[in-house]
């Protein structure tokens, strides 16, 4: 549902007053399972690095109890709140071979469980500074006239009526294309009514910025099995509401009418939150450096347990 390629997403500094939330009574999902990767060199290639986005434990949304590499990297990276493990390579005489094996919890945290927590259960939440989340960027073209319009068009008194409205707008203008291996951004998305889970997002979150509405593409796993000829690589969104703090929403599948708008199941992992990660040179999830020929790649996940966790 999303893009091989290396990615790029955003965190910046937050500032300003605390809000309270409510949270929940925490569900939990407790999985474990196994990234693979494999890459092969071309016949010509003498050296590689590869970066790579891995999880990390988030407050309210997962939390990381174990991870184990079959190969040990060169060095991790930790900036702007994500973490890559970078490999480098200069024996490359045959295919190499990467597993990941990960333990985590994945806490449900969405509109529904938030607006109907207990006052006992409720938790401090991040402030932030407004205008980064509503500025343009690249492949949310905030200013761009054809997303302007398109944002006045769209209704609705309270922040909740808009995002539900921007997300009917979406589903309304955008077919589901499968799996694109180029982004389009929010602008040619709009123009050519197209794309994957990227295009939805980059859409949703563009509208809602334009409409005065802190918003941000969220980037990771669904662990759930995959469908052939498709990743468990997805895209998905997150809109700021005063009272809740960040709240995530899936346009893609509420538009394919997987999930309500309000309702997320434990089944996304988080990645980053960055748009445009400089780190990795703003590609999706993972960049390569080689000198020579070019590379393959090849990844997948296997699920090994997979259970409901009780939290006091």
């Amino acid at each position: 549902m999303n893009r091989m390629r290396p990615a790029i997403w955003f965190t910046i500094a937050i500032i300003g007053m605390l809000f309270v939330a409510s949270v929940q009574a925490e569900e939990r999902r407790r999985v474990t399972f196994t990234l693979w990767y494999r890459l092969i060199p071309g016949r010509g290639t003498e050296a590689l690095t590869w970066t790579n986005l891995v999880p990390t434990s988030i407050e309210g949304r997962q939390v990381i109890h174990d991870l184990e590499y079959s190969r040990e990297p060169t060095r991790l990276l930790r900036r702007n709140g994500n973490t890559y493990a970078v490999y480098e390579f200069e024996d490359l005489s045959r295919p190499i071979d990467i597993q990941i094996r990960i333990t985590a919890d994945l806490i449900r945290r969405d509109y529904s469980s938030l607006r109907t927590a207990k006052r006992e259960e409720r938790l401090e939440v991040e402030s932030i500074h407004e205008r980064t989340w509503l500025r343009a960027e690249n492949h949310l073209e905030v200013r761009a006239d054809e997303i302007r319009e398109a944002a006045e068009s769209i209704e609705g008194e309270t922040r909740e009526e808009r995002v539900r409205n921007t997300a009917e707008f979406v589903s309304d203008r955008l077919r589901y294309s499968g799996y694109q291996p180029d982004p389009l951004g929010a602008l040619r998305a709009l123009q050519f009514g197209e794309g994957d889970c990227s295009e939805f997002s980059d859409l949703f979150v563009t509208l809602c910025r334009a409409q005065g509405i802190p918003a941000r593409t969220s980037s990771g796993l669904l662990i759930v099995p995959s469908q052939p000829d498709d990743t468990t690589r997805h895209r998905w969104v997150e809109v700021y509401f005063d009272e809740l703090g960040w709240v995530p929403v899936d346009p893609l599948r509420h538009s394919r009418r997987g999930r309500t708008l309000w309702q997320l199941p434990n089944e996304y992992l988080y990645l980053s939150n960055l748009r445009n990660d400089p780190v990795l040179d703003n590609f999706e999830a993972a960049l390569f450096r080689y000198r020579g020929d070019p590379i393959e790649f090849e990844t997948g996940m296997e699920i090994h347990s997979d259970r409901r966790v009780e939290v006091p």
